[in-house]
């Protein structure tokens, strides 16, 4: 039996999310893969080298209210492919970002610097203010905790989340960026 333990946070003020793979349990083959979520309006493209993978998805042309534009980047920091077996008691880090023609027009620069630029030391200042931030958040005064439902459409910030995922066989992370029709898998 295998178990994959599945962490992940989003830096604060960074178009990032950081996932971290450990093998629990059993050496685990793993495949990273960066698919743009099937959509017949769009236009979808991508492309790996090394441990990178690049992927694009466009809306434009008529029956659009405006074109949207987004570049996604996926980096496996441990690794010089993105295939291999995790083996027990390791990990790897997955740094994906993701920019739109809304948030700049060179979006597709932005989102491959984000993640090719990404060292031990960034992780670690971007782990650091990421809990920094949650922990302000909780000690404010005006913090309070109430049921789900009563939260329900409010755009909360990013938080950590983490899973064991027994005999994993495919993992998959839906991201949503809060503009038009921006749907990606990892």
């Amino acid at each position: 039996e295998r178990c994959l333990a599945v962490s992940a946070y989003a830096p604060y003020r960074q178009s990032i999310i950081v996932l971290r793979l450990e093998a629990k349990k059993g050496d685990i083959p793993l495949t990273v893969a960066l698919e743009p979520m099937e959509d017949e309006a769009a236009a979808c493209s991508q492309k790996t080298e090394g441990s990178v993978i690049a992927a694009a998805k466009d809306y434009v042309g008529s029956g659009m209210e405006w074109d949207t534009k987004s570049a996604a980047f996926c980096r496996v920091l441990e690794w010089e492919r993105t295939e291999g077996v995790l083996r027990e008691g390791r990990g790897i880090t997955l740094a994906v970002s993701l920019y739109t023609n809304q948030d700049a027009p060179d979006y597709p620069a932005l989102a491959e610097k984000a993640v090719r630029g990404i060292t031990p030391d960034a992780l670690e200042q971007y782990r650091a203010e990421h809990l920094d931030w949650w922990k302000n958040f909780w000690n404010t005064k005006c913090t309070n905790i109430c049921p789900m439902n009563c939260v329900t459409g409010w755009h909360r910030p990013p938080a950590a989340y983490t899973a064991a995922v027994p005999s994993p066989k495919k993992f998959c992370l839906i991201v949503r960026r809060w503009t038009y029709r921006s749907w990606w898998a990892i």
